[in-house]
């Protein structure tokens, strides 16, 4: 009893807010007061499904999940630790940010607390971020579902087409219903997309992959489970069962979402004369013998 007044008083706003002497004591929370619920986190990759794959694992009932990526920016940060709490400023050590970010809601009766979390998002920066992340894993029983694309050179494309229409103000997603309002002729029409871009790209791409594989192999045993890109899109209902068990989650991964893949085809219908671009990339660049490999057609 003593125990679930001391929350309560954590919980409770005062005055609508959560002072910042509250929210230090609030923090350690996610780790003795609910001792049964089980934190993951989505670990990921830009145009890599995550969006997709986040919508379900939110609209679970089974499931606490942040709609943001959590570490993207300071902002982003802050929403995230006040989803469900009033904090009025984020800790700055990375240990206490999780702690909030895996603190369930008030109310909630989920047994899965969960976020996305980029690998090239805060791994890399500090120097050590990496090993004090793993070792909250360790210590906090943290599982991990790993997203893995390994095609860079279509993420590359599918990154510079979002650029394109970031700029040009256009959703950056496709949506059901795109291609009766005319979207979708404007996701697939033929880019030209430039040598310098492509070759910065793949290079970046590859140090966040070493990232993102790193964690991989680094988290205890049995805490991670990858899903393969192609298999997620080829065959969406096994790898969702896949990540239920993984999970152990009670109720089936399912319901529905509006995202769907956004490019389909052969590099050649995509990019705007493809057959010099492809013999530029394997002429001139260290990328030349992935490119034949990468420009197969994934999924359909």
């Amino acid at each position: 009893l003593m125990e679930l007044l001391l929350i309560a008083s954590y919980l409770a706003p005062v005055s609508g807010i959560v002072t910042q002497q509250s929210h230090k004591s609030l923090a350690p929370l996610a780790r003795t007061a609910y001792p049964d619920v089980q934190k993951f986190f989505l670990l990921a990759t830009p145009r890599s499904g995550s969006s997709w794959l986040s919508t379900l694992l939110q609209g679970s009932r089974a499931v606490d999940y942040h709609a943001n990526e959590c570490f993207h920016t300071t902002v982003s940060m802050q929403h995230c630790a006040s989803d469900w709490h009033f904090i009025t400023k984020l800790p700055e050590s990375l240990e206490e940010q999780l702690d909030l970010f895996f603190l369930p809601s008030s109310n909630s009766t989920a047994s899965h607390v969960g976020f996305k979390w980029m690998a090239n998002q805060r791994f890399d920066e500090p120097a050590g971020m990496v090993e004090r992340a793993l070792q909250y894993f360790k210590d906090n029983n943290v599982k991990v579902v790993a997203l893995d694309r390994d095609n860079l050179l279509r993420k590359c494309y599918s990154l510079y087409d979002m650029k394109l229409r970031r700029e040009a103000g256009q959703d950056i997603f496709k949506r059901e219903g795109d291609g009766d309002a005319g979207a979708q002729n404007k996701l697939q029409e033929k880019l030209d997309v430039p040598i310098s871009y492509l070759n910065w790209c793949l290079d970046r791409r590859a140090h966040f992959k070493t990232i993102f594989d790193r964690i991989v192999a680094e988290v205890p045993e049995g805490a991670a489970y990858v899903v393969k890109y192609s298999s997620l899109c080829s065959n969406p209902k096994q790898e969702l069962v896949g990540i239920q068990q993984f999970l152990n989650l009670s109720t089936p991964l399912g319901g529905h979402s509006q995202l769907q893949k956004a490019h389909s085809g052969s590099l050649h219908s995509m990019v705007r004369n493809w057959e010099a671009t492809r013999t530029q990339l394997i002429q001139e660049t260290h990328w030349g013998a992935k490119i034949q490999e990468w420009e197969a057609t994934e999924c359909e």
